[in-house]
C-alpha cells in the first residue's frame, strides 16, 4: 500500500480508488453504486481522508440503525482490499510513519474515514485464506520510509 500511496503524492492526485488483487463485486453491486461513491470523494475530497467500498466494519457507529443507505462516517475498519483514498489522508499517513502494526490498523488509527452503505466489495476468499501476505496484526514496526 505504501508504494501505491506514494505514486498517488508523487504524481499529485486529489484521489484513488485501490484494489488489492483478490477484490470480488458483492452481488449488490451496480456501476451506479461506484461512480456514488467516486463522486461523494471527488466533492468532499479536501474533507475526508478515506472512503471504504468494503471491509470489516469494527466501528462504533457499525450497528444497522445507525447507518443509512450511502455514505456514513466510520471510525475502524479492518482490511484494505477497496477504498478510495484522498491526497490529504495519504498526506495524513506519510507524517504517521513509521507504521507500526498492520496496514489496515495503522490507517484505522490514523484517518478521518467514511463507509458506502452497504460494502460493494468484498474478498474474493474469506480472510486469511489463500493469501499471499502473512498476518500482519502483531506490533511490528514497518521502516517504509
Amino acid at each position: 500500500h505504501f508504494n501505491v500511496w506514494n505514486e498517488i503524492k508523487n504524481k499529485n492526485i486529489d484521489y484513488a480508488l485501490v484494489l488489492e488483487d483478490d477484490f470480488k463485486f458483492n452481488k449488490n453491486y451496480h456501476e451506479n453504486l461506484l461512480n456514488m461513491s467516486i463522486n461523494f470523494v471527488e466533492k468532499n475530497h479536501k474533507n475526508i481522508d478515506i472512503l471504504y467500498l468494503g471491509g470489516i466494519d469494527n466501528s462504533k457507529f457499525s450497528t444497522k440503525s445507525n447507518y443509512k443507505f450511502g455514505f456514513n462516517k466510520s471510525d475502524f475498519i479492518f482490511c484494505t482490499y477497496s477504498y478510495i483514498i484522498t491526497k490529504r489522508g495519504i498526506d495524513k499517513l506519510m507524517r504517521s510513519l513509521p507504521m507500526i502494526g498492520s496496514v489496515d490498523l495503522f490507517m484505522a488509527s490514523k484517518l478521518d474515514s467514511y463507509r458506502i452503505q452497504p460494502f460493494i466489495i468484498s474478498q474474493r476468499y474469506p480472510w486469511n485464506i489463500k493469501s499471499d501476505i502473512a498476518h500482519s496484526a502483531h506490533n511490528k514496526i514497518f521502516n517504509v520510509n
